[in-house]
């Protein structure tokens, strides 16, 4: 139940901050949720009518995110008197002062498992690193970024077809459900977990260390299918970058890898064309096949097409 009252006593005031998949989610959640008043929602005004819909449904008041970054911002914020903030893969960093505006606390969702993956674009990093196994975190903020202490930690498995969409849906979903339990926990007058992260294991990943997306031929073919994988956003547009290899001064983007186990070459050079498409040397004695790729002016090209199309043959480098 939602309550309009703004100036009802007793009952924890909550203020969310986020856009995307996962605010859609969590908007449907708290619909299941008493005893809590749900105030406003800070989003990107104009991005996503779905969201707006929604929190217009839900009476919460809209306020531009980036107005956080302004003292008039701030200055609203406190009008609101909040007690919780819940920030939903937030892309504006909290000051100090805003952290403090809030009685309990700010509490962040995190779309990876702290501390080891600190930062942005984590889930494309646990790809790309090879991991087995992700999470998402709930973490208390602090002015130092994702080193709160955690509230609740949900692993899951990284499968062979996860793609950076699809592991980022699993910590939208997993993100979700933490952010539920928590508020449902907060309307029931129980006090949420703090435990400490060991700093000493603590990685941060920062965005601009995501955004080349050329391939190296100092990767091994598995290194390679997973930095295609992760940079994989199919049907959309990838946050950070679009692996692709270089030939005769063409850039070519790479949609799809898979291991070919084929021996022999020099790292980058074409040592095979089938049906399925291109099979290129990697440097720890085995092969990568490409089975999709596109170029710009050109489109999309898939398995024998590709060599065809673009006049790709045996002993190329890429």
């Amino acid at each position: 139940m939602l309550q309009k009252d703004s100036e009802t006593m007793g009952i924890p005031r909550v203020i969310f901050l986020g856009t995307g998949l996962s605010m859609q989610k969590l908007l449907r959640e708290i619909t299941k949720i008493s005893g809590l008043e749900f105030v406003a929602l800070y989003t990107t005004l104009g991005q996503s009518q779905k969201i707006e819909k929604q929190a217009h449904e839900l009476h919460l008041h809209l306020e531009e995110l980036k107005n956080l970054e302004l003292p008039s911002g701030e200055k609203k914020l406190q009008q609101y008197r909040p007690d919780w903030i819940f920030s939903v893969l937030t892309p504006v960093i909290l000051s100090p002062s805003i952290l403090s505006i809030p009685t309990h606390g700010c509490i962040n969702m995190h779309p990876g498992k702290l501390p080891e993956y600190a930062g942005n674009d984590v889930y494309q990093w646990a790809i790309r690193n090879g991991e087995k196994k992700f999470g998402v975190t709930l973490h208390w903020m602090t002015p130092q970024v994702d080193a709160g202490p955690i509230i609740y930690f949900k692993e899951f498995d990284i499968s062979e077809k996860d793609t950076g969409l699809s592991l980022f849906i699993k910590c939208a979903d997993s993100g979700t459900e933490l952010i539920s339990k928590a508020l449902t926990e907060i309307s029931q007058g129980k006090p949420l977990p703090k435990i400490e992260q060991d700093l000493r294991r603590r990685k941060i990943y920062l965005h601009r260390e995501s955004l080349d997306g050329k391939i190296s031929w100092k990767l091994t073919a598995r290194q390679i299918v997973d930095f295609v994988r992760a940079g994989d956003y199919a049907p959309f547009k990838s946050p950070t970058y679009s692996p692709f290899i270089c030939l005769k001064g063409k850039q070519i983007v790479v949609k799809k890898a898979k291991i070919a186990h084929l021996k022999g070459g020099i790292p980058g050079e074409v040592i095979s064309i089938n049906e399925q498409g291109i099979i290129v040397a990697a440097i720890d004695g085995t092969s990568v096949i490409f089975t999709a790729v596109e170029l710009q002016g050109k489109g999309r090209f898939c398995g024998s097409a590709i060599a065809s199309s673009l006049k790709i043959k045996n002993g190329d480098r890429f």
